[in-house]
């Protein structure tokens, strides 16, 4: 019987942008085009220029037929290597029928963070997060399952070490995987057969080209000696051209010989820029010592957010909520000057990683840390209202611990109460949710990174980023024991034990427990009753997963008690839904034990508990009918079970509830051909295999080969 409450339905989108674990390359999901191969890789530059022979090798090696090829492209930030990787993808994309597909990790990823790259892969090839096995082992071999008929091209950006590529490699004949290394460590690849290809500066002639091409033809031959110092110190870095270019936009061509005084004292670091950022930091200085005063300050206090993008209203909270046209203004000036770009109407982002670390170092030197934490307590406190406002139309009435009203109290609601509007924000901020809690926790702003890990889990219910749930609600357990609130950390802890559990890592998810567990018995602690009867049906949740069965039912009958109490309390719709989930959880227990007899009295107090609330609950009461049905069937009673799964099938059906839907319908098809019903089989089949390929479950071969043998297609 499944624990899980929520799933993740894109159901009727045709196209959908999905990110992992921080990843920021976006990936598209075309249903509708599932004959096509998918290409989800990010479009490539028009002023391309050079890169010959390595273009010329790239091609040599996607024109294998045998075997997966390995590709590292090695060279500075900034030289241009995720243009050319974009750029070999597009001329060879007719060498992938398998489709071409991006991932991009973030400074901050680790060498096993491979796995969130797996899952986003088999997510963006259409496999939900119901049809995803649970360990890492199982959707690794899922993943290579996936890739093994065609040849594909993965594009991998950010990557460090040598574990993020070596498993990502598609296993397709005529496969390839090309890598922007971020790190030395991945010269360790070429001992498996990685070919490495070194990318230099570029030479005057292509700089030239590329620095014309970027100021939108305001730049004739005549101006090439005028530039000729320009080029030198820009030394062949794609970037620091680029920049460049952004001032001759602004400016026009009459900046260059006044640029290239500028430039003077800074000129040939750039092309000795080695392992260092040191010359790289003196183009970005020239472009930002022109900023008028407030376009400067407010540049530097972008660089202390962590997520990858502001909008107009975050800004001018980080800004000091100085007017708006005032911020507006610098926005603006940021943009002129190559530093942001302009992603929306009011969404920017850092022109590159660089910037961020440049506005952060210039943070460091100008403003005092007093004035830097103001600034990001600032903006945390601004993201907060919003993230309430998100959870309150995601989620409803559930048991928190943050004051969600308090947060939001004389603030307009972004979403009007819309919980798709609401969803869709929360899955693009991801990045930003799990980087803010992490900062907020590293740097002692405690009540804060609680508030922002409990209030994530709107949503990690739905869209299980497993990894960033474990990863923020440990780190917000900890800030909440810092802080010394001991609700939110029983909130948070026992929270917590079940990504980690999904993840395998249960003597984490124990650990965790311990010590919410430890907080609920002391007498000396006025926990609410609410919190503590969470805390008992999670642990007995875990206690179920551990195959502790006795243990597990004695935490689930507490849940249930302390739920009463609840209930008794004031709040009959959390105490009285507590209360039916306690014996529905029992109910697996009891199954798991091979108790049927109980597994109905569980059932039966479930499904009256659940359908006595204001309004009923019908969705969980047709997963109680599940159930009942998958009980029947266990003991061989079909006729029964077919009642009971006919029953659930209808009413998951006009839910909308296809995951549970399959369940049943798997189920009742087996009951029915005990009974030698083959045709009924057949038709319950169909119906669910098709609900399994169209979420990408593997489990959707297995009943197809089952409804062969039935009646052969």
């Amino acid at each position: 019987m499944a624990n899980d409450d929520h799933r993740n339905d894109n159901s009727g989108n045709a196209e959908t942008s999905i990110q992992g674990r921080d990843f920021k390359g976006p990936v598209t999901i075309n249903n509708n085009a599932a004959s096509q191969a998918p290409s989800f890789v990010p479009p490539t530059t028009p002023d391309f220029v050079n890169r010959v022979s390595e273009l010329a090798t790239i091609e040599h090696l996607c024109g294998r037929s045998r075997g997966t090829t390995s590709i590292v492209l090695n060279g500075v930030q900034g030289i241009g290597k995720s243009a050319l990787m974009r750029e070999a993808a597009d001329r060879y994309a007719p060498s992938f029928p398998g489709g071409r597909l991006y991932l991009e990790y973030p400074a901050s990823a680790g060498a096993e963070d491979w796995d969130d790259a797996v899952i986003q892969i088999l997510r963006s090839l259409g496999t939900s997060d119901h049809y995803l096995p649970a360990t890492r082992e199982g959707r690794l071999g899922l993943f290579r399952d996936r890739l093994k008929e065609r040849a594909t091209l993965i594009l991998v950006e950010g990557a460090r070490y040598p574990a993020q590529l070596a498993t990502l490699a598609p296993t397709g004949p005529g496969s390839v995987i090309v890598a922007s290394s971020a790190g030395p460590s991945l010269a360790e690849l070429e001992i498996g057969g990685a070919r490495m290809i070194h990318l230099d500066a570029l030479d005057d002639d292509a700089s030239w080209a590329l620095l014309s091409g970027l100021s939108d033809g305001a730049l004739t031959d005549s101006d090439r000696r005028a530039a000729e110092p320009l080029l030198e110190y820009c030394g062949g870095l794609p970037l620091a051209l680029t920049l460049v270019a952004a001032r001759i936009r602004r400016d026009g061509r009459g900046a260059l010989p006044r640029l290239a005084a500028e430039w003077a004292d800074e000129g040939r670091r750039i092309a000795e820029l080695g392992g260092t950022d040191a010359g790289i930091s003196g183009v970005f200085d020239r472009i930002y010592q022109p900023l008028p005063e407030h376009a400067a300050r407010l540049y530097r206090r972008l660089g202390e957010w962590p997520g990858p993008r502001v909008d107009a209203r975050l800004a001018r909270a980080l800004d000091g909520d100085i007017d708006a046209d005032h911020t507006s203004g610098a926005l603006g000036e940021l943009c002129d000057a190559g530093l942001l770009v302009r992603e929306q109407s009011d969404t920017f982002r850092f022109g590159h990683d660089l910037l961020r670390l440049h506005a952060r170092a210039l943070a460091d030197q100008t403003d005092g840390a007093t004035e830097r934490g103001a600034v990001l307590v600032r903006g945390i406190d601004h993201y907060l209202c919003r993230l309430g406002f998100a959870e309150k139309a995601a989620r409803g009435v559930r048991l928190r611990v943050t004051d969600v009203d308090a947060l939001v109290a004389g603030a307009t609601d972004p979403f009007a109460g819309n919980r798709v509007a609401a969803q869709e924000w929360l899955e693009r901020e991801r990045h930003t949710i799990r980087s803010l809690v992490l900062c907020a926790a590293a740097k002692g702003f405690h009540t804060q990174a609680w508030r922002l890990a409990e209030l994530a889990t709107a949503l990690y219910l739905d869209t299980r980023f497993v990894e960033d749930w474990a990863a923020t609600g440990m780190a917000g357990a900890d800030a909440a024991r810092a802080a010394g609130d001991a609700a939110a950390e029983v909130r948070l802890r026992s929270f917590t034990s079940r990504p980690l559990t999904n993840l395998g890592r249960l003597e984490q998810a124990g650990g965790e427990l311990r010590r919410a567990m430890a907080l609920v018995n002391d007498t000396t602690l006025d926990l609410p009753l609410l919190v503590r009867a969470s805390a008992h049906e999670l642990h007995g949740r875990y206690l179920h997963a551990v195959r502790r069965w006795g243990d597990a039912l004695d935490a689930l009958d507490r849940s249930e008690a302390l739920h009463n109490d609840v209930a008794a309390a004031g709040d009959p719709h959390n105490g009285r839904r507590g209360a039916a989930l306690a014996a529905f959880y029992r109910g697996g227990v009891a199954h798991a034990m091979g108790d049927f007899e109980r597994v109905f009295v569980e059932l039966d107090q479930a499904s009256a508990g659940f359908r006595a609330l204001d309004p009923p609950d019908a969705r969980m009461d047709a997963r109680v009918l599940v159930a009942r049905g998958e009980a029947h069937h266990a003991q061989e009673r079909y006729a029964e079970a077919r009642r009971d799964l006919n029953d659930a099938v209808v009413v998951l059906r006009s839910l909308g509830q296809d995951y549970y839907e399959a369940q049943a319908r798997e189920c009742l098809a087996r009951s029915l051909v005990a009974e030698d019903l083959t045709a009924d089989a057949v038709e319950h089949l169909d119906r669910a295999i098709f609900i399994l390929r169209e979420g990408g479950s593997p489990r959707a071969r297995e009943l197809e080969w089952f409804r062969a043998d039935l009646a052969p297609i």
